[in-house]
């Protein structure tokens, strides 16, 4: 036997036990049963099938979206990504001409120590110039590096 359910074609179910020690479902209660429970059931909204198609677009609509949003966020955290490595790479070869920078400075300073020339002079200021332009060019290439890093921490 199928039972099919609508909150418009039932509204109450029993479940009952019959004499024999049958499991009998009816919509009314049976005259002599040796069990029976009534049987509350959700009430069931009807939907009609345009009704489910447009949901399920809308679903659909709302997952592509979310799909795009991620695979922008996914591009651009790439990006950032290879803006990072570049910003390193800045940085070591800022260290590297910082640090030839103040050894070849230093070494014109002993070079004044021991003979002072106004040459001497003149290569030591400028060499000193020289390591700040350089030393500015390396503080200049560590705040890229953090502005990007800030960049990819605020995606995430």
């Amino acid at each position: 036997m199928t039972l099919f359910l609508t909150s418009s074609y039932a509204a109450e179910v029993y479940k009952s036990i019959d004499n024999k020690g049958h499991v009998v479902f009816s919509d009314q209660p049976l005259a002599n049963p040796r069990q029976q429970q009534k049987i509350e059931l959700p009430e069931v909204k009807e939907r009609k099938p345009s009704q489910v198609n447009q949901q399920l677009k809308q679903l659909t609509k709302e997952d592509e979206t979310i799909r795009q949003r991620l695979d922008g966020k996914r591009r651009k955290l790439e990006i950032i990504q290879l803006k990072i490595e570049q910003a390193y790479a800045k940085l070591q070869i800022a260290e590297k001409a910082r640090y030839a920078a103040q050894q070849e400075w230093q070494q014109a300073v002993k070079a004044l120590a021991r003979d002072d020339t106004d040459y001497h002079r003149k290569r030591a200021l400028q060499l000193e110039r020289n390591y700040e332009r350089v030393k500015a060019q390396y503080t200049k290439a560590e705040q890229e590096l953090a502005k990007v890093q800030s960049e990819r921490n605020s995606l995430r």
